[in-house]
Formats: C-alpha cells, sequence, structure tokens
C-alpha cells in the first residue's frame, strides 16, 4: 500500500475513516517524531514511544490509567472544577480528545472503569486530527491521529447507540504544544 494522501469519508455525524497510508513507514516508526520526553503523569517514554510509533495492534495493560496517581489526581481536579479535561497527542502534543462532554465525570470515568482503558464518545474526539482504520480482521478499528500515533481501538458495542474509541493513556499523555495552549 503506498503512502499517497488519504480520502477520508464520513460515517455518521462524527466517525472518519482514514486511510491507511496515514500510519505508512515515516522517519520514526509511524511518525515523524519520537514521543515527549518527558509525558504527562509519569507516564514512562519509552513504552510510550513503542506503543504509539511501531505498534499497530497491541495497547496497554488494561486499566494502567488507574495506575497513575498524577493522572487520577489531575482529573480529580477537573472533576472538582467541573470542567472538562484535555488529551493530548504523545508525539504531537495536539489536542485529540477533551472529556467529559455532554455527560458527567461520573459516566466517563464509569464508562472508563467498565472497559478498562480510557473511553471516548464521539463528541469527546478531535475529528480534524483523529481518524479511524478498518481492520478487516478484526471487529474493531484502530484509532490513530492523522499524524501517525497509534491511540487504540474503536467499535459499535451491541445494545449501545454510541461508538467507543478505547484509547491508551501512553498515546495521550503529550504535553500541549504551544498552539494548542491556547485552545484550552
Amino acid at each position: 500500500m503506498g503512502c499517497s494522501p488519504s480520502k477520508d469519508d464520513a460515517i455518521g455525524e462524527y466517525h472518519l475513516i482514514g486511510d491507511q497510508s496515514i500510519m505508512c513507514k515515516k522517519e520514526h516508526g509511524t511518525s515523524h517524531t519520537p514521543v515527549q520526553d518527558p509525558l504527562n503523569w509519569g507516564v514512562d517514554a519509552k513504552l510510550a514511544d513503542n506503543m504509539c510509533n511501531f505498534n499497530r495492534r497491541l495497547d496497554e495493560k488494561e486499566a494502567y490509567y488507574l495506575s497513575r496517581p498524577l493522572f487520577m489526581a489531575e482529573i480529580a481536579r477537573h472533576r472538582k472544577a467541573g470542567e472538562p479535561m484535555s488529551f493530548c497527542d504523545s508525539n504531537t502534543g495536539k489536542i485529540l480528545f477533551r472529556a467529559p462532554k455532554h455527560r458527567s465525570w461520573d459516566s466517563f470515568l464509569g464508562m472508563s472503569n467498565r472497559n478498562g482503558w480510557l473511553t471516548f464518545t464521539e463528541n469527546e474526539v478531535n475529528w480534524k486530527l483523529v481518524r479511524a482504520l478498518r481492520d478487516r480482521s478484526a471487529p474493531e478499528a484502530e484509532l490513530v491521529s492523522i499524524d501517525g500515533t497509534h491511540l487504540g481501538r474503536c467499535r459499535r458495542v451491541e445494545n449501545e447507540p454510541l461508538i467507543k474509541y478505547w484509547v491508551s493513556l501512553h498515546c495521550i499523555a503529550g504535553h500541549p504544544a504551544v498552539s494548542e495552549k491556547s485552545e484550552k
């Protein structure tokens, strides 16, 4: 498969399908640069670099995010303030997710805890920068940034109206890029 620019098509109101060329080989695996070092919340940069840039299938250990005290403290601050939190690409620092939106912190955390990974809904995804890649050998699609960062998985779950986006904390632990700080 070549590395030509992708053509995206909308599925539903938000869900965008990208072309596999997004994940073609670049200067650093599937990305142009390694992950930021250090990353937010004490997330291991070496493991994150492998997961984000040299991996298309594996994601972090289930409920990993719960083991990060700095991350859980930041969640608690945002929850107490009643404000959403931004999650940035570990490579570029671009804001990929902002949650919770149109639901409570209890809903966001409850859904994440049930699924074992940070779980976002369609309106919490920055669709300018995130795509789903179809994987005909799996029931779910791979979730990636347009810059080539592997993020996790997405799928429509039976008996539920939403598509769920399961994302590895390692892949969204970036510090906001300078241009992103003003968009918070």
